[in-house]
């Protein structure tokens, strides 16, 4: 396959466009969702962290993470989408996640063997950075042609 080195320009028709970006709406908010709940969880532990050093990185990761979960709005805006507004539903929606991750981030840290509770809060980090990362990376492919099937017009 010969790699396409000049911009390369599509022609589909309003209904197909307007149902790209429609999907692409749903991966806004879960992008929206995933960082929310993964710089919550950041906000729970860095004040559990005991060792200095641990808690001053988690603090600098915090910081980021409230970054990314900014550039959201840059995401909507890129696709010509209008950013939700700040307020209970994306709030409640990032504590519910937040606390199913630790919930169940307890029950899989107790079976693995991970007695402590700040062991058990860096793990349901780790896991919960992945998944803010993953909702980047697949809105992010939604502006891909590639990422959407032919038209069937």
């Amino acid at each position: 396959m010969t790699p396409i080195n000049q911009p390369l320009l599509l022609d589909i028709d309003e209904q197909t466009r307007s149902g790209q970006l429609d999907r692409v709406d749903r991966w806004l908010a879960t992008t929206r969702l995933l960082q929310a709940g993964y710089r919550q969880l950041l906000d729970d532990t860095v004040g559990d962290i005991a060792e200095p050093h641990l808690r001053s990185y988690l603090g600098e990761l915090r910081d980021v993470a409230r970054e990314h979960e900014g550039r959201v709005d840059d995401l909507h805006r890129a696709f010509a989408r209008e950013p939700t507004q700040p307020g209970t539903v994306r709030t409640v929606g990032a504590s519910l996640l937040g606390k199913a991750r630790q919930a169940l981030g307890h029950v899989e840290g107790a079976a693995a063997g991970a007695t402590s509770g700040s062991w058990r809060k860096l793990r349901e980090l780790l896991l919960s950075n992945l998944d803010a990362i993953a909702g980047y990376a697949v809105t992010s492919s939604s502006a891909s042609p590639s990422a959407y099937p032919p038209s069937s017009t």
